[in-house]
């Protein structure tokens, strides 16, 4: 009984804590709770398993990053006041940028927004890459939609149903675009704080954290977010993939890799593999280093930076 209290008494604090979060709007308030249940988790996780009061202070955590989630990492502003009609005379680019146009205005419509900047796109990734299946279909463009599944693996069910999502590829002329107009959603500042990593039954930072620690895939993200589209190619491929297969390592991979220089050695083949089902990231990594972490780290203190 003595020993309930106590884990009652912190999470008491972590309710403390987001009022005071409430108050100030400041993200290092976030980062601090954060840091703290890292360090109180070896109280709460017995048997194999935490329990009632951790999971309070986890729903107390998720509360609090949903202050930031009006802000993002990177923000382009989307134009879909462009006048783009079908005809056989566009070119390549004209083409995919017609078909962006008009699944963007599908999307406004959809979540019923009089302004698509204010849009996260959160959960709607099937919607958007049906709408643009549908259009390509109208217009005989061949494509398909993509689902990237938790570590590329339908089988393994690394996040509890969560975390897939769904874009398109289509091929024009023997050259290949991804369409994903749904790729702001990954760049939300609540859901990206690489202090995320080491936290169990809380998934790893989103894709956009590890967009953002390299040159190449930061401008690949630009593009994207602002057009809705990128022609394929061996680096892009591997760039767009690579924030996905980062996003699905928990802290267990880098306390036992101690990588901490936040790339891949998958190549563009290699991805093909995953997409198709030939392949996985489950073959080449430990599985309990993806998806949510279901153990505390040893080193409850460590650092997440870039190295």
């Amino acid at each position: 009984m003595k020993n309930l209290l106590n884990l009652k008494k912190y999470y008491l604090e972590f309710e403390e804590d987001l009022l005071k979060l409430r108050k100030n709007d400041d993200i290092n308030d976030l980062i601090n709770m954060y840091r703290k249940l890292k360090i109180l988790t070896p109280l709460f996780y017995k048997r194999g398993k935490v329990g009632h009061y951790y999971n309070k202070i986890l729903l107390t955590v998720m509360k609090a990053e949903n202050f930031f989630s009006d802000t993002y990492l990177i923000n382009e502003k989307i134009d879909i006041n462009k006048n783009i009609r079908f005809s056989n005379d566009l070119s390549e680019e004209e083409l995919v940028e017609y078909l962006v146009l008009n699944t963007r205005k599908y999307l406004q419509k959809f979540n019923r927004s009089l302004d698509i900047n204010a849009l996260s796109f959160e959960n709607t990734c099937n919607y958007a890459s049906l709408k643009t299946q549908e259009l390509c279909e109208d217009h005989n463009i061949d494509s398909d939609i993509i689902i990237i599944s938790p570590g590329y693996s339908s089988d393994d069910d690394l996040f509890s149903g969560s975390n897939f999502h769904c874009f398109n590829i289509l091929k024009i002329n023997n050259e290949k675009y991804l369409i994903d107009c749904t790729y702001k959603q990954f760049f939300k500042n609540g859901k990206v704080n690489l202090e995320r990593l080491g936290i169990i039954n809380l998934s790893p930072p989103r894709v956009g954290a590890y967009m953002m620690m390299d040159e190449k895939r930061k401008a690949l993200a630009h593009k994207l977010l602002k057009d809705g589209y990128i022609k394929i190619d061996d680096d892009t491929l591997k760039d767009y993939l690579d924030g996905f297969t980062m996003s699905f390592r928990n802290g267990l991979y880098y306390e036992k890799t101690k990588d901490f220089s936040y790339t891949t050695n998958y190549t563009s083949k290699d991805y093909e593999n995953f997409l198709n089902g030939l392949d996985s990231q489950i073959n080449y990594e430990d599985i309990k280093m993806l998806g949510f972490q279901r153990e505390p780290l040893n080193n409850y203190d460590m650092s997440f930076e870039k190295r």
